[in-house]
C-alpha cells in the first residue's frame, strides 16, 4: 500500500498565497529590450539571450501560477469534503 500524503487546507492556502506574488515578481522581471542594430553580432547575441531569459521567466511564472491554482483548488475541495 502506498503512503498517503496528508495536507491541511490551511497549508494549501498558504502555499497558494505564497505562489501568487512569486509569479507576479517573475513576470515583472522581464529583461530589457536589446540595444543596437540587430546586424551587430553582440547586439544579436544579447537580443537572443534576452529572448531566452524572457521565455524561461514566462515558463517559470506559469508553473508557479499553476501551483498556486492547484493548491487553492485542492484546499477548497478538502474543505468541502470535510464539511460533508
Amino acid at each position: 500500500m502506498a503512503d498517503a500524503l496528508r495536507v491541511s487546507d490551511a497549508g494549501l492556502q498558504v502555499l497558494a498565497a505564497h505562489c501568487e506574488p512569486i509569479s507576479a515578481e517573475l513576470v515583472a522581471a522581464a529583461p530589457l529590450p536589446r540595444v543596437g542594430l540587430p546586424i551587430q553580432a553582440t547586439s544579436g547575441a544579447v537580443g537572443a539571450a534576452h529572448a531566452a531569459v524572457g521565455g524561461a521567466i514566462t515558463a517559470l511564472a506559469r508553473r508557479v501560477q499553476t501551483s498556486a491554482v492547484k493548491s487553492a483548488m485542492a484546499g477548497a475541495k478538502d474543505s468541502l469534503l470535510a464539511g460533508t
